[in-house]
């Protein structure tokens, strides 16, 4: 797809060309084209790998219920 920035202030200005090879989505103004595999895993390696560092991350900062409080009576 192609990016619109949350802020609208940055803008990418497409060709004649680039508009030829996409097609347009009306639901989302926005224009959507085609990527190889190679392109894909290019464009997402930034976004997977942030993701499994979060992931790992996420371990640090998370606990049970026993390992926060310790073990209940019941």
């Amino acid at each position: 797809m192609h990016p619109k920035y949350a802020d609208g202030r940055e803008q990418i200005s497409m060709t004649e060309e680039m508009l030829k090879q996409g097609y347009y989505g009306e639901m989302e103004d926005s224009f959507f084209f085609r990527v190889t595999q190679e392109q894909y895993e290019e464009l997402t390696k930034s976004f997977l790998q942030a993701k499994e560092e979060a992931k790992e991350n996420l371990k640090e900062v998370t606990y049970t219920y026993e390992e926060l409080f310790g073990e209940t009576l019941l």
